[in-house]
Parts: C-alpha cells; sequence; structure tokens
C-alpha cells in the first residue's frame, strides 16, 4: 500500500502594524452654535434672491405693495414646483416665512397698508382685494409704534419688547 505524507508549508507572517486613528477633533457648542447660524443666514439669503428674482415686481423695495393673504404659502407651492430643497438649496416653509415675515414688518409695507383704498397683490401681479379698514388701522397703529421706537432709539431709551415689536404693557391689554 502507498502512504501519503502531507507535510506542511511554512509561512510567512508579518506582524500587522495598526495605524493610529487620527484624533477627530469635536466642536464646541458655540462654533456649532455659529456654524448653524452662518447656514441659516445662508438659507435665507438664497431664500431672498430666489424671490426678489421670480417676483420682482411683487418685492420691489421702492414700489412697495400689500400683499395678498397667504402668499407665503403660495410662494412654498411654488418652491416645491421649481425643484424644491435639493435644487434651490434652502426649505420651503422656514426661509419663505422668515422672508415674508421680513418684508410685511418693514416700515414701507406698513405705510402702503395703510394707504385708502389700497390694494392686495398675488403672486402674478393682480390686485385680488382690497385692504380691509381694520388691517389699515392695525397698520396706521404699527406705524405709530415703529416711529415711537425710532425717536426712543434716538434719544437712547430702550423699552422691554417682543420680537412684534409691541410693549410689554400693550400685550396685557
Amino acid at each position: 500500500m502507498t502512504q501519503i505524507i502531507i507535510k506542511k508549508r511554512r509561512t510567512l507572517s508579518l506582524s500587522k502594524q495598526l495605524a493610529p486613528e487620527p484624533e477627530v477633533i469635536k466642536p464646541t457648542r458655540e462654533e456649532l452654535d455659529a456654524m448653524e447660524a452662518a447656514i441659516k443666514k445662508q438659507r435665507y439669503q438664497d431664500c431672498k434672491n430666489w424671490i426678489y428674482s421670480n417676483w420682482p415686481d411683487l418685492f420691489d423695495p421702492n414700489n412697495v405693495k400689500p400683499l395678498s393673504l397667504g402668499i407665503d404659502r403660495m410662494i412654498s407651492a411654488k418652491h416645491k414646483e421649481a425643484g424644491g430643497f435639493e435644487v434651490l438649496g434652502f426649505g420651503s416653509v422656514l426661509p419663505v416665512k422668515r422672508f415674508v415675515g421680513y418684508w410685511v414688518n418693514r416700515k414701507a409695507y406698513q405705510r402702503a397698508l395703510a394707504e385708502p383704498g389700497a390694494q392686495r397683490f398675488n403672486l402674478l401681479g393682480e390686485a385680488v382685494s382690497l385692504v380691509r379698514e381694520e388691517d389699515q388701522a392695525h397698520a396706521l397703529q404699527r406705524l405709530e409704534k415703529i416711529k415711537a421706537r425710532s425717536k426712543a432709539n434716538k434719544r437712547g431709551e430702550k423699552k422691554d419688547s417682543n420680537p412684534l415689536g409691541d410693549t410689554v404693557e400693550d400685550n396685557e391689554k
């Protein structure tokens, strides 16, 4: 009978040297907040530029027109039609609401709203309705508050106020 002899082959083995893991530097809370603020500001600027480029007649700083009610929802719908976040680089709700909120709280917008016989305009630039008398009265009140606040700032006084510009006493009434 034949014998089969199996010999073990020698293998060359090298010791593995692990590469040192790179140090991961975690940003501080302040750095994260600063980065988030920069991103938020950039998205707001992108939104503002997109709105200015799509509706230059409606959002003309030199010729301010009262906007139709719910225009932020209409702009959000147009944002989705244009490709949304992936194409434009900003969301359809928060940046649009921030921009429209900034726009309607401006002194020039409140003046346009307070004019007798003022009409509201849609995204197509068409007049859709007259500004209600209540809205005109509210705009006049807002203008008075803006003027009072500007006079107080010139004199160096500062009042506690909320982001809407209403003083604490006005909110308690």
